[in-house]
């Protein structure tokens, strides 16, 4: 009883120093049923009262170790129902799935977990999900880091709260979690898979580490030690380099000149968040990546885009951003009407003024369409015929980004090239319409005068 009363009382420090909880959260407890979930659930099944918690648990089978796997499951099931806590299981074979999407089976069970993980907080108002990592996983984690080359984010190892995801756990160290388990007689499931060293973490765990020992004996506290002292520097840094992330920022993307200022340790780092907020994670940004992107940035070249993961970045005109693809569009319009344009994310009016007459020089139809090659125009303020590309060229707009432009016609002959400029044929209806876009009427003087 007495190691479990200490181990109430990290649990209580490591919640309260670290803000884990809050009075009335719906908690998901990831439970494989291992030693360290189950200690965690059962520490916050008896914690639940005093933070008035309503718990819930989440296991995944992951078709790896057949009857062993079900054992699992069967045990998990059987001490949610004897804590009183809601059960939810999920089955699937991780290494298909590893298969289909080419990647380690690590990383696949990984992904399987989380997106069950959160399909289960939205359908269930969950709004915490606890994760059992102690401080051995700290520390393999920091190594698995080291050994793959990372920066300070990554060697500031796992945190305590990350999003809804916390880790109460992280003050525990293996040892301690086994003593608990023994002296209370509390019973968990081991699973074979942990000694297998071919995967990287448990090689790091059974052979890295235990070599490391040999030389420092305390070196699991000493990488956790190192990591603290890390991560409130990476917070700082953090901090630092949001402020000069937002002065970078553009409506599109970021701003090159401005970014090219910075220090490159700050330049790196706002390169990450923006590839993060593009990808939606940071998990997987590499530094070559990083590197990457950093280096189109520098090229001084026209055009220049790289693929990172699927995604294509683009440094053009200036502007660090996201390549777009656009698909085309034509419909037919009429004035005083909205349109939407889900192709390119907007809608577009062609607004009547009050006593207009004819809007065309021809009784052609009203269509507003993507631009096709060879259009040409002859816009207002000009002489003589130009190419819409030349004309997207001398405005620098990107080429990528000539899709999003609409295009207005009537009787086949262009009108307006969207907000920029009319045809000068038709600048004596300016008084008579004006081409809207996205809820905006458009400022562009010369576009005011024409349509």
């Amino acid at each position: 009883m007495k190691k479990m009363k200490k181990s109430k009382e990290l649990l209580i420090r490591t919640i309260e120093k670290n803000n884990l909880f809050e009075i009335g959260d719906r908690v998901l407890i990831a439970l494989s049923g291992g030693a360290d979930s189950v200690l965690m659930t059962v520490l916050l099944s008896e914690l639940k009262d005093a933070y008035k918690l309503e718990l819930f648990a989440a296991h995944v089978n992951h078709g790896i170790r057949g009857a062993a796997a079900d054992g699992d499951e069967a045990f998990s099931k059987d001490l949610c129902e004897r804590l009183s806590i809601p059960f939810f299981c999920k089955r699937c074979s991780v290494p298909k799935i590893a298969r289909e999407k080419k990647m380690s089976e690590e990383s696949a069970g990984r992904m399987v977990r989380y997106e069950f993980f959160d399909r289960l907080c939205e359908e269930n108002s969950i709004n915490k999900i606890a994760t059992a990592h102690h401080m051995d996983d700290n520390a393999e984690t920091i190594l698995m880091n080291i050994i793959r080359g990372t920066g300070s984010s990554g060697l500031s190892g796992i945190e305590y709260k990350n999003g809804r995801i916390v880790r109460p756990m992280l003050d525990f160290n293996k040892k301690q979690i086994l003593e608990v388990c023994r002296e209370e007689n509390i019973e968990f499931c081991t699973d074979e898979t942990n000694s297998d060293t071919s995967y990287t973490r448990n090689n790091i765990r059974h052979v890295v580490l235990p070599h490391l020992e040999t030389i420092n004996p305390n070196i699991t506290e000493s990488l956790v030690r190192q990591a603290n002292i890390l991560s409130a520097e990476n917070n700082f840094m953090k901090s630092c380099c949001a402020a000069e992330y937002e002065k970078c920022k553009t409506v599109a993307g970021l701003d090159i000149k401005k970014l090219s200022t910075l220090h490159i340790a700050v330049k790196r780092r706002i390169i990450f968040e923006f590839l993060a907020r593009l990808k939606g994670s940071p998990r997987d940004i590499t530094f070559e990546n990083v590197s990457d992107v950093l280096s189109i940035c520098e090229s001084g070249s026209g055009t220049v885009s790289v693929d990172i993961g699927g995604l294509s970045v683009c440094a053009s005109y200036g502007i660090l951003r996201l390549k777009r693809s656009y698909e085309p569009f034509r419909f037919t319009a009429e004035p005083d009407k909205w349109y939407d344009i889900p192709q390119i994310g907007k809608r577009v009016m062609i607004k009547k003024q009050s006593g207009a007459g004819k809007f065309g020089l021809s009784d052609g139809a009203i269509v507003v369409r993507s631009r096709l090659p060879g259009d040409a125009f002859q816009p207002d303020g000009m002489k003589g015929t130009k190419k819409v590309k030349d004309f997207f060229i001398d405005l620098k707009i990107p080429e990528d980004m000539r899709g999003a432009v609409p295009i207005l016609t009537c009787g086949g002959d262009i009108v307006a090239v969207g907000e920029f400029r009319c045809d000068r044929r038709f600048s004596k209806l300016g008084r008579d319409y004006l081409f809207i876009t996205d809820d905006r009427e458009v400022q562009n003087e010369q576009l005011k005068k024409s349509i």
